[in-house]
């Protein structure tokens, strides 16, 4: 493959940088096979040097989202619910994975609750508690109104009733994006992780805690994306 490259001095050996990692090849009988695979209970990785991540710096305005979300409910179907599903990413911060999943049994009459799908084997759950906001209890409602072949019990349910899969909403939100910003190195094009950011940004703004991570420093690194920060003078 072309983006593997040969380790100098070490013969057979090839290389491919990776998103996180930079994995290391042998190609005996020409099948590209990772070095170490085979080893008994051993880890690949260890002794690997890390290829380093660099955070997405796209911020996306309030002006251009809702934009966006016209654009989608004038296509409708599946289209406007993956925009729905970012719309709620937006509005409260929280991962798209717990969106996904959010089943019909956690709306409750203050809000509805999420349980934490970062939490580590061996760590006590974590849930979150949102709060309703009258847009976001508007979205809400217009997404158990849809209509469904089967009943469901996660409220973004596909037609079926089934939950989207990641990989799945991931095709149809680059879908829409293509027919929303056409290419994806145009300056209109975001991911749904934006979205995150988006919401993470304007509650700092505004002097708010978005309640988003457990760690601030990693909440800082990679979501705070605001282009104007608010200082006060010391008298």
């Amino acid at each position: 493959m072309k983006n593997n490259l040969p380790v100098p001095d070490v013969p057979g050996l090839y290389m491919r940088p990776g998103k996180r990692r930079v994995l290391y090849f042998c190609k005996p009988q020409n099948k590209y096979t990772p070095l170490g695979y085979d080893l008994d209970g051993a880890n690949p990785c260890l002794g690997v040097a890390r290829n380093m991540e660099r955070a997405r710096t796209r911020k996306v305005s309030i002006e251009e989202f809702n934009a966006f979300m016209a654009h989608a409910k004038a296509k409708g179907g599946s289209a406007y619910l993956v925009a729905l599903i970012g719309c709620t990413v937006a509005l409260t911060g929280r991962r798209r994975a717990e969106i996904l999943h959010l089943t019909r049994a956690a709306l409750q009459p203050e809000g509805f609750r999420v349980k934490d799908c970062k939490t580590k084997v061996g760590e006590p759950e974590r849930h979150y508690l949102v709060e309703w906001s009258g847009l976001l209890h508007t979205l809400v409602s217009e997404v158990a109104a849809i209509k469904r072949r089967v009943p469901s019990i996660y409220l973004f349910a596909t037609l079926d009733g089934a939950t989207y899969t990641d990989p799945g909403f991931k095709c149809l939100w680059n879908r829409l994006m293509v027919s929303y910003a056409g290419d994806v190195k145009s300056e209109k094009w975001f991911t749904a992780h934006d979205l995150r950011a988006l919401y993470v940004s304007e509650m700092l703004f505004q002097e708010r805690d978005p309640h988003t991570h457990k760690q601030e420093k990693t909440m800082n690194r990679v979501y705070d994306r605001r282009d104007l920060i608010k200082v006060t003078p010391l008298a």
